[in-house]
C-alpha cells in the first residue's frame, strides 16, 4: 500500500540507497521548536530544523483501527540545559507535538513532503537528571488528541456556576427545586 505517497517518494523506498528521518515538532508559549534525529540540519516548508543532538528517539507508535487514546514518548537531550529551563519557564501541558517522517535521496536531500506519524499533545514531561556522568534527558509524553474523548467535563449545572459563566442568565435559577429522581414516560 502506497498510503497517497507521491511517485518520487514511492521510487525512492523501492531504492536501496534511500534513508529517512525524523522531524518533531514542538509548540511552547516562546516559539514553535524543530528537531531532527539526522545528522546535519535539515529545512522543510521553510522551518530549519536541528540536528540530531537533541532528538534521542521516540517510542514505537502503535496503528490501531480503533478510536482510542495512542501515546508515544519523545525523548530529548538536555545537556545544554535549553529544554529544562523552556519546560520550567513556559506552560507545556496541552500544547501541540507532531511527528513526521521524511524520506532522503542519496545527497541527504529531503524528497517530496513529510508523512504525519503523530499528532497530539504534551501530557507530562519526565526530567532525568545524570550529574555522574553530566547527562540530562528530558522524556516528554504526550497524547493523541483522542484523549479528550476520555476526560470528564467537570462542569456543574448550578446556577451559581451559570452566574459565572454568563452572568444575568436565569436558565438554572431553580435547578436546586427539581426532584432529584425524575421518571420519564409516566404520569
Amino acid at each position: 500500500m502506497t498510503r497517497g505517497y507521491s511517485s518520487a517518494v514511492v521510487s525512492v523506498i523501492a531504492d536501496s540507497s534511500q534513508s529517512t528521518a525524523h522531524l518533531v515538532e514542538i509548540e511552547l508559549d516562546a516559539a514553535t521548536y524543530y528537531l531532527s534525529d539526522y545528522y546535519r540540519k535539515l529545512t522543510l516548508g521553510g522551518n530549519e530544523y536541528s540536528p540530531f543532538g537533541y532528538l534521542l528517539g521516540f517510542t514505537d507508535i502503535e496503528e490501531v483501527a480503533r478510536l482510542e487514546n495512542n501515546e508515544v514518548t519523545i525523548s530529548l537531550s538536555g545537556v545544554d540545559q535549553t529544554y529544562i529551563s523552556l519546560l520550567l519557564s513556559n506552560d507545556y501541558i496541552d500544547r501541540p507535538v507532531r511527528l513526521y517522517r521524511v524520506w532522503l535521496d542519496s545527497n541527504g536531500d529531503i524528497i517530496d513532503d513529510k508523512q504525519l506519524l503523530f499528532d497530539g499533545r504534551i501530557d507530562q514531561p519526565i526530567i532525568q537528571d545524570d550529574p555522574e556522568n553530566g547527562a540530562t534527558v528530558i522524556s516528554l509524553k504526550c497524547s493523541s488528541h483522542w484523549i479528550d474523548f476520555e476526560r470528564v467535563n467537570p462542569r456543574r449545572y448550578s446556577n451559581e456556576e451559570q452566574q459565572f459563566r454568563f452572568s444575568g442568565d436565569k436558565g438554572l435559577e431553580f435547578v436546586t427545586e427539581i426532584p432529584l429522581e425524575l421518571i420519564w414516560g409516566r404520569k
